[in-house]
């Protein structure tokens, strides 16, 4: 009605019907959890989302931020019963530990006891640990280290004799250092126990960076939509991702690298310079099925040809 709003902000109309219409609720449909970015659909089958990550009892712990980001996603994305979604934590400071060990026998039990009675289900487990920068060995407590292989087997036991059989099992390994410089041989080995593995190759890994854009998009995309892992891998390789490191996959007899290759700048992934500059981009040139990049450097006392030929890594769209 005319009149019936005041003249500042949050003063209530005066009169009684505005007053009524005001306070009622407005018909507006809540959006349901179930509306993830995926168009495929939603997948609803038993989930099981472990993580695993160190202790360094810092009052603001990088790694435990992560593994809550993760939760939160499953918490707002799940769509089957609350029962069908069981989430662990294995937070630690020397896996050696009593009540560490402990611990990891609850959460194996819990594991076993899901995937036994939850058929078809399926299961993420997030590595969140520094890394040797020597040999890539990751970090079991103290000053000591061990294989990937050794730290899995021991938390869930060595790979054969496993009785958790999952219809999709991801494992991301978020460490820095030189777990891929040194040990990739171990990630592979690692890696024939899960559908799908994910590894990072900077030499400082930010967690947060790869789990709010990397393994947030995977997860988002291929686990509760229904995209393929090839299509989620692609999506979640984002200008964030690509510009702190390399990211490497492996599913199956499948292995692949992604990085961040801009033909102008890195056309096989790696910084170009000539006589320590940058070269100057010229063209790129098709042969075949690849491409080459034609460069050139800037210094006139260049000893020899001064044009270079790079040959440009395979891309995908988007990517």
């Amino acid at each position: 009605m005319p009149g019936c709003i005041g003249e500042q902000h949050l003063v209530l109309w005066m009169c009684p019907p505005c007053h009524e219409r005001a306070r009622s609720p407005v018909p507006y449909p809540i959006p349901s959890r179930s509306l993830g970015g995926s168009r495929a659909g939603m997948d609803n089958r038993p989930l099981i989302l472990y993580n695993i990550f160190f202790d360094g009892g810092d009052l603001f712990n990088v790694h435990e931020s992560s593994a809550a980001f993760l939760e939160f996603l499953a918490q707002s994305r799940f769509v089957g019963a609350e029962s069908n979604l069981l989430m662990l934590r294995l937070k630690f400071s020397d896996l050696a530990l009593p009540q560490i060990r402990s611990k990891i026998q609850k959460n194996k039990t819990a594991m076993t006891m899901f995937a036994e009675k939850q058929r078809d289900s399926r299961l993420i487990i997030s590595i969140n640990v520094h890394s040797n920068p020597q040999d890539g060995e990751l970090l079991y407590g103290g000053t000591r280290f061990a294989s990937l292989c050794a730290i899995l087997d021991h938390i869930l036991g060595p790979c054969e004799s496993r009785p958790m059989p999952f219809s999709n099992s991801l494992l991301f390994v978020v460490s820095c250092g030189g777990l891929m410089q040194y040990a990739m041989q171990d990630v592979q080995a690692a890696s024939s126990c899960f559908t799908s593995t994910f590894a990072f190759g900077a030499a400082s890994v930010d967690p947060l960076t790869v789990t709010s854009h990397f393994i947030q998009t995977v997860v988002d995309f291929h686990i509760f939509g229904c995209e393929s892992l090839e299509a989620a891998v692609l999506r979640a390789f984002k200008p964030e991702v690509a510009s702190h490191t390399p990211v490497y996959v492996f599913s199956g007899q499948f292995t692949a690298r992604l990085v961040n290759a801009t033909l102008r700048r890195r056309p096989n992934g790696e910084d170009i310079r000539c006589c320590d500059q940058i070269p100057k981009y010229l063209e790129t040139q098709h042969r075949g099925h690849g491409k080459v990049v034609l460069l050139r450097c800037l210094v006139s006392a260049h000893p020899g040809p001064r044009n270079l030929r790079i040959q440009a890594l395979p891309s995908e769209p988007g990517v």
